[in-house]
């Protein structure tokens, strides 16, 4: 299955404990944590949806939103000479 960049938002009040135990879950089940805020309150993660899915339904995440950096394809343009 494909790996997507995820953002998972921890809810207010998470204590370190709880982001330790969403990291390692998202290791353990072979996801990839790529960053981590200083205040521990948001992970940014490589996973696949299904695992994702899974991440979302733990009870100290918030949110789990896909992020998408890829960038639009811009037409070139040409100058016609006559």
């Amino acid at each position: 299955m494909a790996v997507e960049t995820f953002l998972i938002r921890l809810r207010d009040g998470a204590t370190r404990r709880d982001t330790d135990r969403v990291i390692n879950y998202v290791q353990v089940h072979g996801g990839r944590v790529e960053a981590l805020l200083k205040d521990r309150s948001v992970v940014i993660g490589v996973l696949d949806r299904s695992l994702a899915e899974n991440v979302r339904s733990l009870p100290s995440v918030a949110l789990v939103g896909g992020v998408n950096f890829k960038g639009r394809k811009i037409r070139k343009i040409t100058k016609r000479t006559k």
